[in-house]
This record gives C-alpha cells, structure tokens and sequence, in this order.
C-alpha cells in the first residue's frame, strides 16, 4: 500500500472511531453528523477507484440509536390486494441521470389482481431550499403519487430521521425504497416497514445502503460480484435493476435546444459530454487531448460540454494553453432534459476516465457515442450498459480513428444509432425493468412471507472454489509428491471441513485399497455410513474394496445395489460383470454387460470385457 493509501485509510478509522464512539455515548444528532463526515470524505474520493464500497458496521452504530429497533418483522403481513410503496429521495435534482423519478417509478402499478400506490419523501438531508426541478415535475405531474412530502432544512439528523418513520408508519407503507443517508438508516432501523429496500446508483464508489434491510437494488451487475456482505439479514438478498431508460414522453416532449449563440456554421458536426470534474479529476487532460486532435484534423467539428461549472477552471487552463480549439469547444452549463441536447449533437464522447450513462440516452434517439474503457471500475458505464464493441476504444489513438468516422460519415453514424436504438430500446426499456424488478419483486416477496413459503437456497460458489482447490492440489501435485501421513491429514481435513462431498471420502478410501489397510478401511466405511453418504460412486470404491480384501460375497452385493440405478456411467456396470464372471454367474454377467454393450454374449463376454478399460485406480475424480 502506498503512503497516499494508507493516509486515506488511517483518516477513514479515525472517522469511523468518531462515529463508534458517538454511538456508545448515545448521541444519536453527533453520531449521524460523523456518520456524514464521512460519507462526504469518502465521496471526494469517487473518482479514485479506492474500491471500497460500503460499511455495514456503520448501520450497527446507528441502528443501535434507534430505541424502537427490532431486527427482525414485527409488521402484522395481510392478504391484501392494494400495496403501497414510499420511495426516500436525499434530493431531487435537474438532471435525469440520477433522478429517481424518472428511472425507477411507475404511475398506477398494477399486476394480476394487485396495485402499487406510490408515495414519496424527499429528506433534504443536504437542507436545501425546496426547488421545483425537472425531477420534482415528473414525480409531481407524470407520477402523481398519492403524497409529496418535502422535509425543511432546519431539522436535526434525529428529527429528521423521527419524522420520516413517522410518516412511514402513519401512510401504512409496506413498501420502501430509499436512497439511503444516515437519517434515513436511523429511521428504517426500526423496521417500521415490511419490506425494505436500499437503491443507490453510486456503484462504482463508497455510499451508504447496500445489504441494509431486505433487499440491496443494483444498478449494475458489477455490483453483485463485488458487494460481498457481512451482517446483512439472513434472508436478504440482490436484484439487478439496471439503468433504465427515461420514460418515452420526456424524449417527446424535449424542444432541441437552441445553439444560436454559439455561431456554429451550418455545417457543423457537434459531439458533447457532461460532468467535466469525471474528465479532469487528477488533473487529467487525457479527453481533451483526443477531441482536440479532431477539431485540428476538422475544423467544422464542435464539442460542448454541459452540467455544473466544477472543473471549469480545468477546461480554461486548457484552452489558454491550446488557444486553437476555442472557438470549437463549448461550455453551455446545465441542461433541464438531457434529451434537448441530446437531439441536437450528432455524437456523444463519455467522460473518461470515469464514464456516465448518457451513452444509453443518446442510443435511444439513435445516435451513437465513444466511450474509453481502460479501467473495469470506472469505466463501467459502456461494458454494462451501452456494450458496444463499435463504440468502445481502449486508447487515443482508436479515439481519433472512431471520432473521424463519426464525423465524417453520416451515413454510419445513422446506422449504427438506429442499430444501438433497438438494442438499448429493449435492454433498458423502464416499463419491464421496474415492473419486474421493484414493484412485482416486493409483491412476490410480500406474498412469499405471507404465506410463508422457502425459497431455493441461495447461490454461493465459494465452497465449491474452495472445495475445486483442494481437489486441484490434490489431484495435480500431492498424489504423486506427497508422502502417505500428509496425504492422509489433507484428506481428513477435506472431509471434516465438507463431510457431505464426495471427493475425500473416495480419495481416503482409494488409499486404503493401494495401501492394502483394511482396519482403515473399516474405520472409513463407518463413518461414511454415520453420515448417511448416497453417493453411488463411494459405493463402488467400496465394492471394489470388499474385492481386494476377498470379500467376493459383499463386494458383489454392494456393486449389484446400484446398477439398476446408473444410467450413464459405464463403471459400475464393467466392475459388476467382472466380479459376477469372477463368482461363475456367466448369465448374469451377460445381461449385465448387455447394458453397455448390447453385442454381448455368453460366448464372447469375457473377450469383451478383457477388452475393455482394466478400471484401475482411481476411477473418479482422476482429473
């Protein structure tokens, strides 16, 4: 770890110390203040790829504050027909890429027989005042929730976290999904509500929420292989959402946006890009270098960029010191519907080296964009979600050669648009994502509690790794350089660890029979019926054992048990003709070899058999 890093690292404890401490002191306003510190600490660091992205032992510190906590369902569950779900907004801004609103609510749920009414809460957890942004029009005129409840600035974290499960519990929610911060842990800590779920769209850097409550909604399904959770409840569990795409009416109703002042000539070829701080973090001047390189071979080619002024001064340090490119590069500032300018250009460029998801956006007008992949965390946005292989460069040099295409071939641009339309048109399509994804998927949770019906068990490989590795070891290195005593110790450790798998129980057994030891084998065989083990294949090893140890009578009887039963594996049926040839049952023998090889018969069975593979050890798990 380099000196930077640890610094970084030793100030989070200090921080997360603070807010330990505020906790065990019970002061709940001190704790979720230092609990913010640092989140907000952290969020500097979004565009650092720290990989560090959640701490479940903060919502211990603060769910402890909590003197209603429970931790498990004190809500009563009814058969009912008509739901409601609350969704926890920290703000709502004016720009749709983060809008909950926009990408995760549905106005007048219904499914079979059963309907969602939707309420929602904005905790101003940053106390701002009430703005009427483009979200809140949506949410207020589009969604039309049954309740908008906006809370004012002036509220402690208590307070506020006081009077949001309140509100939960006043309107009957059965239902929420919150874009989480500290007040918000605090109040659903109480498990005022049937079902909780966290969703926040923050998948490539630290936030709060995941494995919180009853459900983690992800963005992505990076997410899913890196969130690994610690104190989550035993029935928790993932659903992948995606990014869905804006409703199609915002797409309608968006007036391309006027560029008059710009002076743009007619011929004009323009691309943009939002969020600069994603393109200049670090200093970086990687972007502007390659658009710059196309503005120099194309002078008609313009470039805009859009959103907050952070890192403006990055962009007019470059333009001082390329006085060239100024007149072709654009900044136009924030912009209510992304879709208005989106009509406008003829390309997008992602931010690098952090991307955003504006690629699927302008796909879904049919037009394409350039994304920059060269590392798997923050450049997620085009492997997750745009995923093309036509869009995607991996170095400047590709940049240069894909923007001269878009800019000097219509014709392909507009083919691969209309190409990238159907695809993201469907794969990101809102009204079947959140559908199945949100609003059935509590439905279905709901009913399943209700009626208290299991689930299949969860998926998890990590035993199976761990297990394959010991197999793996075993198998390429210790069977030959191993002596007999570490042999041993490796295989009891297999089948203390996982007593349930096959593997160690064959690998001990198969020793005994090299080793001629049949007291061992007797010890062996005890425990694995002690444990109840079915596997037809410790059967044969056992049969096989009984033959060399000349017990002819029981290794027929154990071999004969399972052949019936075998449909596939040609060894059980090869060893039970041989033993049966061996005790003089000719007919037998026939018939049972018949099942592998239907040209068998008295007269050639045994030339058959000679012929076959001699079954020597070890006949499972040889690989």
């Amino acid at each position: 770890m380099d000196n930077i890093t640890k610094e970084i690292w030793e100030t989070y404890k200090t921080l997360k110390a603070k807010i330990k401490s505020a906790s065990e002191e019970k002061d709940t306003n001190k704790c979720l203040e230092k609990v913010t510190e640092l989140w907000m600490f952290m969020n500097r660091f979004r565009n650092c790829d720290l990989r560090y992205y959640f701490d479940e032992e903060i919502y211990e510190f603060i769910s402890a504050l909590n003197p209603n906590r429970r931790n498990y369902y004190p809500n009563k569950l009814k058969n009912k027909k008509e739901f409601r779900i609350a969704f926890l907004a920290v703000y709502l801004g004016d720009f749709g890429g983060a809008s909950i609103p926009h990408r995760f609510m549905l106005k007048d749920f219904k499914w079979e027989d059963k309907s969602v009414k939707n309420y929602f809460l904005i905790t101003n957890f940053f106390k701002k005042d009430f703005q009427n942004t483009d979200s809140y029009d949506f949410l207020k005129n589009t969604i039309q929730p049954e309740e908008i409840k906006f809370l004012t600035k002036d509220l402690s974290h208590k307070e506020r976290g006081d009077i949001i499960q309140k509100w939960l519990i006043d309107n009957n929610i059965d239902f929420v999904v919150a874009n989480t911060c500290p007040s918000t842990l605090y109040a659903l800590s109480s498990n005022c509500v049937p079902l909780i779920g966290n969703l926040t769209q923050d998948c490539y850097t630290f936030t709060l929420g995941p494995g919180f409550g009853d459900i983690t909604f992800l963005v992505t399904m990076d997410q899913l292989f890196k969130y690994k959770y610690k104190y989550a409840k035993p029935d928790h569990f993932s659903k992948v959402v995606m990014l869905p795409l804006h409703s199609e009416d915002q797409l309608e109703k968006a007036e391309e946006l006027s560029l008059c002042e710009l002076n743009l000539p007619k011929d004009a070829v323009i691309s943009a890009s939002s969020n600069m701080w994603k393109s200049f973090f670090g200093d970086s001047e990687y972007l502007m270098k390659g658009i710059g390189e196309l503005i120099k071979k194309y002078p008609f080619y313009h470039h805009l960029f859009i959103g907050t002024e952070r890192c403006l001064d990055n962009l007019e340090n470059y333009l001082i010191k390329n006085p060239d490119l100024r007149n072709n590069i654009h900044f136009i500032g924030p912009v209510k519907n992304i879709y208005r300018i989106l009509k406008k250009i003829d390309f997008w460029v992602n931010s690098f080296p952090t991307t955003g998801g504006t690629n699927i956006e302008i796909a879904k007008i049919g037009k394409p964009s350039i994304d920059i992949a060269i590392n798997r965390n923050l450049g997620l946005h085009p492997v997750e979600f745009l995923c093309s292989n036509e869009c995607t460069v991996i170095s400047l040099d590709e940049f240069v050669r894909l923007g001269s295409r878009f800019i000097t071939d219509e014709n392909y641009r507009n083919e691969l648009g209309n190409y990238l339309k159907s695809k993201v048109s469907r794969e990101f399509n809102k009204d079947r994502l959140i559908s199945n994804s949100i609003y059935k998927e509590f439905i279905i949770e709901y009913m399943n509690r209700l009626n208290k019906e299991s689930k299949l068990e969860k998926l998890d490989i990590s035993t199976a790794l761990d297990y394959e590795k010991r197999i793996s070891l075993y198998n390429s290195f210790g069977v030959i350089e191993w002596d007999n005593q570490k042999k041993y110790k490796w295989l009891r450790k297999c089948v203390e660890d996982y007593p349930g798998k096959t593997f160690g129980w064959i690998k001990l057994l198969e020793n005994t029979i090299i080793n001629v030891d049949l007291k061992e084998f007797k010890k062996i065989e005890q425990e694995i019926f002690e444990q109840n083990l079915l596997d037809y294949r410790i059967k044969v090893y056992l049969a096989l054992a009984y033959d060399k140890f000349n017990n002819l009578e029981k290794a027929l009887k154990i071999i004969l048990e399972i052949t019936d039963s075998i449909s596939y594996d040609p060894i059980p049926m090869r060893i039970g003709s041989r033993l049966l040839l061996k005790n003089g049952d000719l007919e037998k023998a026939t018939i049972l070899f018949q099942r592998i090889n239907k040209d068998a018969s008295k007269e050639n069975i045994e030339y058959l058999i000679d012929n076959q593979p001699k079954d020597k050890l070890p006949l499972y798990y040889g690989y």
